[in-house]
C-alpha cells in the first residue's frame, strides 16, 4: 500500500480561475483590483489529482473566480466524476445557456450553487453590478427547464445567500423566489472577509439574533411552504475548535497549483495586503504549503509544516471534546457547561489555532 492509499481526504476546493465577470462591492478582486492576478488551473494539472479523486468525499469547483468562464468546465467536472467524487461548483449566474446547461447536465455534476445577493434587482444589483439579477434569473429559469425537458433530477441547485444588512431584509422574498425556480437549498453566508472600510460596513455581524428573529422565522416558513431547505448562520459568536471549512480534513488548491488550508488564506493578490476584521488589521497574505505543479499533493499534505499546522486544530478539537464529555443531562447539567466553557475558553488561550487563521470570523461561527 503506497502513502497515497493510506489517506482519506474530505472535501476538495479547487479554483479553476481567477478570472470573473462580475465586479462584486464584497469582493477583494474589486477592492484590491491592482494586485488582482488572473490565472487559470490547466487541465494537465488538474488531471495529476485523479488519485486524489480516488480519495476524496467530494470536489467542489470554486475559488476567487467564475468557473463558467473555462470553455472546457464539462471536461474537468468529466474527469473527476470519471474517479468515483461527488463532484459541485459555484457560479454567479451570468453566463449560462441552454447549451451550456445541457452539456453540464450530461457531463454529470452533482451540484449546482448559484450565489445571490438580494431577492430583487433593487438589492442586488447595487452588491454585484447592473443586471446582475436578471441575468441570475435566467440562469436559474434556463437550468430548470433543461433539466424538465431533459427529465433530469440532476443536477441539485443550491443558493449561497450572502447576509448583509441590507440582504436579511429580503430573505423572505428570496426563499420565496428561489423556490420557484428549482431551488432546493438556500444557505445564508456571512461576508467574513472584509478589506477595506465599505465591506466591513456591508458585515452583518455581531448583531442580536432578537433584531431579525422575525424576518428569520418568516424566512424559515417561506421555506417550507415552497420546499427549501434554508440554513442560517449564528448571528453571534460562538466557542469553536475548528471553523467550518475544517482544515483538518479538507484543503483547498488554488488555480496556480498552490495548496492551502482554505480558500481565504490564499486569494490571487500579487503581494501582502491587509484587511479589516472586527475592527482590527488582519492578514490576507497568500499563505500555502507548496504547489501541485513541483510536489504531490500527498507529499505536501503529510509535509512536517503542514501537519503542525492541523495538529493546532487537533488539539483544540480535543480539549472542546473532553470537556463537554463531562457535561451531563441531569439537573447540574447547565452549571456543568458554564463550567466547561470557562475550560474551554483557557485552554484555548494556550493553544491558539495556527497564526494564519489568528483573528478570522469563521472560528467564531460566523
Amino acid at each position: 500500500m503506497n502513502t497515497q492509499d493510506k489517506i482519506r481526504y474530505g472535501s476538495l476546493q479547487i479554483e479553476l480561475t481567477s478570472r470573473c465577470t462580475l465586479r462584486c462591492v464584497t469582493c477583494l478582486r474589486s477592492s484590491h483590483a491592482g494586485l488582482w492576478q488572473e490565472r487559470d488551473l490547466s487541465i494537465a494539472t488538474f488531471s495529476s489529482l485523479k488519485n486524489i479523486f480516488k480519495n476524496t468525499d467530494g470536489v467542489h469547483l470554486q475559488g476567487w473566480g467564475e468557473s463558467l468562464m473555462l470553455p472546457d468546465l464539462c471536461t474537468y467536472i468529466t474527469i473527476a466524476k470519471k474517479y468515483g467524487c461527488r463532484v459541485s461548483f459555484t457560479t454567479n449566474g451570468s453566463l449560462m445557456d441552454v447549451e451550456m446547461a445541457s452539456r453540464l447536465i450530461r457531463s454529470g455534476v452533482d451540484g449546482i450553487t448559484f450565489s445571490m445577493a438580494g431577492g430583487s434587482k433593487e438589492v442586488q444589483d447595487p452588491l454585484r453590478g447592473k443586471n446582475s439579477f436578471e441575468k441570475l434569473d435566467a440562469s436559474l429559469s434556463i437550468l430548470a427547464d433543461v433539466k424538465k425537458k431533459q427529465h433530469s433530477a440532476a443536477p441539485t441547485v443550491a443558493v449561497s445567500y450572502l447576509l448583509t444588512p441590507a440582504t436579511i431584509t429580503d430573505l423572505p422574498r428570496a426563499v420565496r423566489w428561489c423556490g420557484k425556480r428549482g431551488v432546493s437549498l438556500f444557505v445564508g453566508v456571512h461576508l467574513t472577509h472584509a478589506a477595506d472600510r465599505i465591506q466591513q460596513s456591508l458585515q452583518l455581524f455581531p448583531v442580536h439574533e432578537n433584531r431579525y428573529k422575525w424576518i428569520i422565522r418568516r424566512a424559515h416558513v417561506q421555506a417550507v411552504i415552497s420546499g427549501v431547505q434554508l440554513k442560517m448562520p449564528s448571528l453571534l459568536p460562538s466557542l469553536l475548535p475548528v471553523c467550518s471549512k475544517n482544515p483538518i480534513q479538507n484543503l483547498s488548491i488554488a488555480a496556480d497549483g498552490s495548496v492551502s488550508p482554505c480558500v481565504f488564506l490564499n486569494a490571487p493578490m500579487v503581494q501582502s495586503i491587509n484587511g479589516f476584521g472586527k475592527g482590527q488589521p488582519v492578514g490576507l497574505s497568500p499563505f500555502h504549503f507548496g504547489n501541485i505543479n513541483q510536489k504531490p499533493l500527498e507529499k505536501i499534505w503529510n509535509s512536517e509544516s503542514y501537519r503542525d499546522f492541523r495538529n493546532c486544530f487537533m488539539r483544540r478539537v480535543t480539549i472542546y471534546q473532553q470537556a463537554l464529555a463531562r457535561v451531563g443531562y441531569d439537573m447540574d447539567g447547565i452549571e456543568q457547561l458554564e463550567r466547561a466553557k470557562e475550560h474551554i475558553q483557557e485552554e484555548f488561550a494556550h493553544n491558539p489555532p495556527p497564526n494564519p487563521c489568528v483573528g478570522c470570523n469563521k472560528l467564531l461561527g460566523y
